[in-house]
């Protein structure tokens, strides 16, 4: 994991940076999950997907997947689109 500090005019923030295997361990293993929740029904439908879009959110706001300028390549417009 490798950290990096960005700035923007006076703002500035740090996001981590994993591995793109992290990410996709990740995302398989939310993917499981999620089918394990829609097949059990526990959730409803409605809960499980909203579930599903926060926890993808947060973890590619807090661990981003960044080109090589250093911006983020999968950020909430591409998600939610």
């Amino acid at each position: 994991m490798q950290s990096h500090i960005a700035t923007r005019g006076n703002e500035r923030t740090m996001t981590f940076v994993l591995e793109p295997s992290f990410h996709i361990a990740f995302v398989l293993g939310l993917l499981v999950a999620t089918v394990a929740s829609f097949a059990i029904e526990k959730l409803s439908l409605e809960a499980t997907a909203v579930g599903l879009l926060v926890v993808l959110l947060v973890w590619f706001q807090v661990f981003p997947i960044t080109g090589d300028d250093g911006t983020a390549l999968l950020g909430p417009r591409e998600l939610l689109v």
